[in-house]
């Protein structure tokens, strides 16, 4: 596609102020600001501390610090992604200016992905990781984020698509060519909850939950952050094939503008997206608010090719006779019936990031954001064949239905961190996420009324929540014996899920009198409603308890090691493991490698969807009834409830650099997976089978299953 992008920068004024501290007579106080060498701004969240680690503050977010000490102390001052300094003390009785310089030019070289420890840069991580800023994201063109990611980093794929169901209304997302839900999302280092709806259709991934990052507006990123390797043991599950966080922006000054206009070589799909981002002072003592609100409206595509099927008879002879009689679909001219390419959106996201320093050493934290999406998805035509099951005497010359859909999703985390003097990081958090779609059929009907069906339906709702208390504690400690540093972190987690089918308009899953007599499909056409059979709520509890450890052995040797022990009340526990380390080979070469053991839970939408849908073979849709894994007669047939995923991922990789200006990395990985999850073949309910005939009569109405 060809945009054009229009940008605004606009940055607010710069004020400082300081941390009020109160000292006896007997100390010295040091003032300073501290500012990045590189680019003059100011290092938030800075450690200034003595050596003996006796006293310690950080910097406010104007870099601004005040600290006591007593007299004649040397300071430490470090910051992730800078080279920390000895200062001497400081004596002036104005504010002191203090550079420091940083490892690289480009920030965002720094992670805290994969590690609880020290932040460390991609290079000497034990793991593979892609560190993506939000002006390489920007500069993609693209407007999703899912496909700005898919441009920056090549173990990321995002697949768009139309005529594909769930597919249609949360583009499928994965890393190593894994299943979308193998890997696990954060936002600001907490887990992200899941799309409400299963993909049921012929698509990458299909028959697992994804996770809709569209519904996050990219602007409100600092950077992504992608861990390339498993990580269940320090994250939990769907960590199989790695670990996509998100960063939000803590700027308290500044914003941006991005407006993107485009339009395809084709002159269709024409594209309007605009957003805004800023940041604000909250309080008086370095407080941040960000705020980002982003709207976009994507016309639709058609790349579709003639259609070259029978429109009102299987013979060609008869059916170019009534095209031409009717003159609707002329024999002598190409057909176009549907569309086929990228689906008409329309959206509208609002998320915010702000954080308040407390007293004694305390930070209140809290982000969270909305967002809406209307899409239209396309669906496959249905002749005006005596024979076709789906044909309606509505439509004498057939007809294609569309498939709008309306997705809400919502969430907030919030919660409080304490650095304390001995080194203790506490963080203890709380969030809510929800996520629902909406799904349509217009345009349509249900054949098995004849001309008694509406043409309007509404098809039900798929909604999913998730709940989430985390506390969190990690240590570092410098130079024991003989190790350089040791870093010790352990948590819980408590998470409660809840998944809904919540049924459709009556007519949309009604069976008509047609059904039998003509053989015609039951149901709004497209997208057959959720029955009240099919309606259904479910709920799961999941505990976690992790232990997490990392040490620089000395120069050379990095070593980490982490187990996690999960418990859910609907299958029981599993214990996680890993271990990675890195070995600097030479002063800028390392070797590093990992071996996990992971497993995936199965997702509540996984266990106990169970709606009908439509499928295409041979010409012909035939609906297909999804059954839940609890339907007990599936177990009659020799199907048993699924069990997690387990696996094993084997990772060897080089890196390092060369000069200032080239880095490199060569990374090699194997994934075995166990009891991999999927969606059955479907099987069709006939003499083939004779057990499926005893299973499914022809009374309970169900000729396929899945």
């Amino acid at each position: 596609m060809r945009f054009y992008r229009f940008t605004f920068l606009f940055i607010s004024i710069l004020t400082i102020s300081f941390i009020d501290v109160s000292m006896g007579q007997t100390v010295q106080i040091s003032k300073g600001i501290l500012l990045n060498l590189h680019n003059r701004q100011p290092i938030a969240g800075a450690s200034i501390s003595t050596e003996d680690g006796k006293y310690n503050v950080l910097t406010n977010q104007y870099g601004g610090f005040v600290i006591a000490t007593p007299s004649g102390k040397k300071l430490i001052i470090s910051s992730v992604g800078f080279h920390s300094i000895l200062h001497e003390p400081i004596t002036d009785t104005l504010h002191h200016i203090i550079f420091l310089r940083p490892i690289y030019t480009n920030e965002s070289d720094v992670t805290v992905v994969g590690t609880r420890g020290r932040p460390r840069t991609d290079i000497n991580s034990p793991v593979p990781i892609d560190i993506i800023s939000s002006k390489d994201l920007l500069n993609t063109g693209q407007i999703d984020l899912a496909q700005m990611a898919q441009f920056t980093s090549p173990s990321f794929v995002s697949v768009k698509t139309g005529l594909n169901g769930v597919a249609n209304y949360a583009d499928p997302a994965s890393l190593k060519g894994m299943s979308p839900d193998q890997s696990l999302v954060l936002l600001n280092g907490k887990r992200r909850h899941q799309f409400a709806a299963i993909s049921n259709t012929l698509v990458p991934g299909r028959g697992s939950v994804v996770t809709d990052l569209n519904a996050i507006p990219a602007l409100a990123l600092e950077r992504m952050e992608i861990l390339k390797d498993g990580a269940a043991a320090q994250y939990g599950s769907d960590a199989i094939a790695g670990v996509i966080n998100l960063v939000l922006k803590k700027n308290h000054v500044g914003g941006l503008i991005k407006t993107d206009i485009g339009v395809t070589h084709k002159g269709d799909g024409l594209t309007f997206a605009t957003a805004i981002n800023n940041g604000f002072n909250l309080g008086k003592k370095g407080g941040y608010l960000n705020l980002t609100l982003s709207a976009q409206s994507v016309q639709g595509t058609d790349r579709s090719d003639p259609y070259i099927g029978r429109f009102y008879s299987d013979n060609k002879t008869t059916d170019d006779s009534i095209r031409n009689a009717r003159g609707v679909w002329p024999s002598n001219r190409p057909a176009y019936v549907m569309k086929f390419g990228t689906n008409e959106t329309k959206g509208f996201q609002s998320f915010v990031n702000m954080g308040l320093p407390l007293k004694n050493n305390w930070n209140w934290y809290a982000f969270g954001g909305t967002s809406r999406k209307n899409v239209i998805g396309e669906s496959f035509f249905r002749t005006a064949r005596a024979n076709d099951p789906n044909g309606s005497l509505l439509y004498p010359d057939g007809y294609t239905p569309e498939l709008p859909g309306k997705t809400a999703d919502y969430s907030i985390f919030t919660g409080i961190e304490k650095h304390s003097t001995q080194g203790w990081k506490m963080d203890f958090g709380t969030g809510y996420g929800y996520n629902h779609l909406d799904i349509y059929s217009i345009e349509s009907a249900n054949a098995s009324k004849g001309l008694d069906s509406q043409t309007d339906f509404y098809v039900g709702r798929n909604s999913f929540a998730q709940s989430i208390t985390e506390l969190d504690f990690s240590k570092t400690i410098k130079q024991t014996g003989s190790i350089k540093w040791i870093n010790i972190a352990f948590g819980s987690l408590l998470k409660y899920d809840v998944f809904k089918l919540t049924e459709g308009e009556p007519a949309s899953y009604e069976i008509g009198p047609l059904a039998q007599s003509a053989n015609k499909v039951p149901g709004s056409s497209g997208r057959p409603g959720i029955s009240p059979e099919d309606a259904t709520t479910k709920t799961r509890i999941n505990s976690g308890t992790y232990v997490d450890v990392e040490a620089d052995i000395n120069d050379k040797l990095f070593l980490s090691a982490a187990t996690r022990y999960e418990y859910y009340n609907d299958f029981g526990g599993n214990l996680s493991g890993k271990i990675a380390g890195l070995w600097r080979v030479f002063k800028n070469v390392s070797l590093r490698g990992s071996i996990n053991r992971g497993f995936r839970a199965p997702s509540l939408q996984q266990i106990y969807n169970g709606q009908t849908t439509s499928n295409a073979q041979n010409g012909l849709i035939r609906q297909t009834k999804q059954l839940p894994a609890d339907d007990p007669r599936l177990a009659a047939i020799g199907i048993t409830a699924p069990e997690p995923e387990l696996s094993w991922n084997y990772n060897l990789g080089l890196t390092g650099k060369a000069g200032q200006n080239f880095v490199f990395s060569i990374d090699a990985y194997q994934i075995d997976v166990n009891n991999r999850i999927i969606i059955s073949e479907v099987l069709q309910v006939g003499p083939s089978i004779p057990i499926l005939q005893t299973v499914f009569p022809a009374s309970s109405g169900i000729k396929e299953i899945a």
